[in-house]
């Protein structure tokens, strides 16, 4: 039997898929990163089986993914992003696309076999909760983008304020996020 190992390249939109060794069924795909999307990726994931899903830490937004793969049984690996940049220049891959990021880190998993390490179970609830809260703050911002774009003079100065502080929450929030992954760089 053939292992599969899969890299999943985070952005804010979407996440990028590239399953390794090719010629299994699927080389890549993506989906949405969000609720919708994770949802979908577990579930193409669990028909692949992979033995390894290995993701770069990109501060804060592979939080979510990685508690939703870890909660469906997945074997998860957040990595230092250096250590597979380096990987990725050694392997002869100067290319620097979505796709081929996350066959890069396919690869990765696949030549080097990080073992994924669990955080403490203080550090995994304080992580869901930070993701929980980030996903809160996004909406938030987002809510005071769209009034923003409405509001009369009187108010705006107001509601760029709250913008202000909500964009400072979440630069908190997403640095706590990064150094509690970067702080496991095997979680």
């Amino acid at each position: 039997m053939v292992e599969i190992f899969v890299g999943v390249d985070v952005s804010k939109e979407r996440l990028d898929v590239g399953v390794w060794p090719e010629g299994v069924g699927v080389s890549s795909f993506w989906v949405r990163n969000d609720e919708g999307g994770i949802r979908e990726l577990v579930g193409r994931l669990l028909e692949l089986r992979p033995c390894l899903v290995v993701m770069e830490a990109s501060g804060g937004y592979e939080g979510e993914v990685a508690l939703g793969l870890k909660d469906a049984g997945l074997r998860v690996c957040v990595m230092n992003a250096r250590k597979v940049r380096d990987f990725a220049r050694a392997s002869g891959v100067l290319a620097k696309t979505d796709r081929v990021d996350a066959r890069v880190l396919a690869m990765y998993g696949w030549a080097l076999r990080p073992e994924p390490r669990d955080l403490g179970d203080e550090e995994t609830r304080r992580l869901r909760a930070l993701v929980v809260r980030r996903r809160q703050v996004v909406e938030m911002l987002m809510g005071e983008r769209n009034r923003l774009c409405r509001a009369s003079y009187g108010v705006r100065g107001n509601i760029e304020r709250v913008i202000g502080a909500l964009e400072e929450a979440l630069e908190e929030i997403e640095g706590e996020i990064r150094g509690l992954l970067e702080g496991n760089p095997t979680w």
